[in-house]
């Protein structure tokens, strides 16, 4: 019987030993965990972050560093990033331009073959519509015509071709011709310059030129 309680007793000493030492262990365990957590907080501490928070805003500032340098680069080019399309180009009518040049009041002096001036023709252009006007030396009107216009290119020439043709002054006056009539143009400055004779049609005719000069309409 007191061999049997002594085995008892003994058993028992042996299992608190071991549950001593377990939780001996644990606590160490324990210890070491809290050491490294107050070493990582320690290291958050004197940088005044935590370290998780510390590494996000590294990548941060990376981040938006990238991106000011970049945007530093592109204030420099004075260009957006994404490339934007170009605005389309207006459409641009060459002729239109070649209407407004031969715009207003030209004037030529009519010469006999001793230079002497015996006349003055005058050219007043008014959008599509031509008053040509024959004055004798004097300055009184002989004859005058009115057309519709129509410039055109033909490769690098520029053509003025006239229709509707009447006679609004003169001997003819209210006479209409039909059938269109053209000479090549060109327009320098203050000179326009109309030849005849060189197109397909006027083969048989002799080549002419004519040289207008430009009034100031205020002075006229």
């Amino acid at each position: 019987m007191r061999t049997k309680v002594l085995s008892i007793i003994f058993g028992l000493a042996v299992v608190s030993s071991i549950a001593g030492l377990h939780a001996h262990a644990q606590h160490d365990r324990s210890e070491q965990l809290t050491g490294h957590s107050v070493s990582i907080c320690a290291i958050g501490v004197q940088k005044n972050q935590p370290w998780v928070a510390h590494a996000q805003r590294d990548r941060s500032e990376r981040l938006i560093g990238h991106s000011v340098l970049i945007g530093a680069i592109d204030v420099q080019k004075n260009q957006p990033l994404v490339a934007q399309d170009k605005p389309p180009k207006p459409d641009v009518d060459p002729l239109k331009d070649d209407l407004k040049s031969v715009q207003g009041q030209w004037t030529r002096k009519v010469l006999d073959r001793k230079g002497k001036q015996i006349g003055t023709v005058i050219k007043v252009i008014r959008g599509k519509k031509e008053r040509v006007t024959h004055l004798d030396a004097d300055g009184k009107v002989q004859q005058a015509h009115a057309v519709e216009i129509d410039l055109r290119r033909s490769g690098a020439v520029r053509v003025f071709t006239y229709s509707k043709f009447e006679f609004i002054k003169g001997p003819d006056e209210g006479k209409k011709l039909k059938g269109r009539g053209g000479y090549i143009y060109k327009v320098e400055g203050n000179r326009f310059l109309e030849v005849h004779g060189l197109l397909i049609s006027q083969e048989k005719e002799p080549t002419r030129v004519l040289v207008w000069e430009k009034v100031n309409e205020r002075e006229a």
